[in-house]
């Protein structure tokens, strides 16, 4: 059965369950934050940090391969990735065990990764790509002392998020920076994030800092040390293209307020999980989203490449340490902004699938 066309899927009817619940998950937790702090942060933590994520995740490694439907197995991974994270997040506010389920969701990940690298032909590395599934899933493995959701929510984060963010931008968006994917350039930025691994069984100290830490080499590793010749190679482009690098370049600049913040040594684990989650993740979401979601949806998007909305995501990140109201109307804002600047406006004709085409950034 599994060789045959018995059963056999798209990747983007595959995805789009999880990109909607993750979504609709994390917002909704955001709109409780105020009145269910612990809810709050789970389904945000699990809506925006695992079902999301990895649906686009499956969308993404899926387009190193033909946009061929998948069949057997190559089918059966992601649809069990993706069942598997949204049913976590559903586990969560029942007070059910959802941690084994978001770990074995992560080790389909991981096989569904792993059987699309079977049939890349490019030269750059492939390990990198299978790095965000296997770190998240050896995260959520570790023993549990104690940790409680706010933890348990930062290695989500840290594990899967963060890495998942550094190998994507660095295959694709790094491409308009002038930057290209090696083996020395993805093992130096990964590096400290497997190291914090090894460390986060004893705890949720060092481990933390020393992953938060290693963010910083994201920035060089992706070329954004060139940032004036960057934004002055923007301003000479015609139209919209010049618009869309200038807002990348700013909105990958307005992440470093946030990371330093976060290694300050009187930062809590509350702050540091606000400061990632807000001013890391969030900016990089608004940042992404509007360049994957059009194919994987077949939808056309108003693009008004203005910086408004990852600029008060990140005022909201940095505000959040001494005024939480204030650095929630700020969030919120910037959700507002963002939907209306990448806002839906018809249905593309094409019937393609989103993974015809290597992952590669065309602004």
């Amino acid at each position: 059965m599994w060789q045959g066309k018995a059963f056999q899927v798209k990747l983007s009817t595959v995805a789009l369950p999880g990109i909607a619940v993750g979504l609709g998950g994390g917002l909704f937790g955001i709109v409780l934050a105020p009145l269910a702090p612990g809810l709050h942060m789970g389904l945000v933590g699990l809506g925006l940090g695992l079902v999301f994520p990895l649906s686009m995740y499956v969308v993404f490694t899926g387009s190193l391969k033909s946009g061929a439907p998948r069949r057997g197995l190559e089918a059966l991974a992601p649809v069990l990735a993706v069942s598997g994270a949204i049913l976590s997040l559903l586990l969560y506010p029942a007070g059910l065990p959802w941690r084994p389920l978001a770990a074995s969701a992560l080790a389909f990940l991981g096989l569904h990764t792993l059987l699309q690298l079977v049939g890349w032909g490019r030269r750059e590395p492939r390990w990198p790509l299978l790095y965000p599934p296997i770190a998240g899933a050896i995260s959520l493995a570790l023993p549990p002392e104690g940790l409680g959701v706010v933890e348990w929510m930062l290695r989500i984060g840290l594990y899967l998020d963060a890495p998942m963010i550094l190998v994507v931008s660095l295959y694709t968006v790094a491409r308009n920076y002038g930057r290209r994917p090696t083996t020395p350039l993805m093992a130096a930025v990964l590096a400290p994030n497997a190291l914090a691994l090894g460390l986060a069984a004893p705890g949720q100290g060092l481990h933390a800092t020393l992953a938060l830490a290693g963010l910083l080499a994201y920035y060089p590793a992706l070329g954004l040390h060139r940032a004036p010749e960057l934004l002055r190679r923007a301003s000479s482009l015609p139209g919209p293209a010049g618009d869309a690098v200038r807002y990348m370049v700013v909105s990958h600049l307005l992440t470093i307020p946030p990371m330093l913040l976060s290694l300050h040594p009187q930062a809590t684990v509350l702050a540091r999980i606000h400061l990632l989650y807000i001013g890391f993740i969030g900016v990089h979401i608004i940042l992404h989203a509007p360049l994957l979601l059009p194919q994987v949806a077949r939808v056309k998007l108003s693009k008004n490449y203005q910086p408004i909305p990852p600029a008060l995501l990140s005022a909201g990140a940095v505000v959040r340490a001494v005024a939480p109201e204030i650095s929630y109307m700020i969030v919120l804002a910037a959700l507002a902004a963002a939907a209306v600047q990448f806002r839906p406006e018809g249905v593309v004709g094409s019937r393609s699938s989103p993974g015809s085409a290597p992952p590669r950034s065309r602004l």
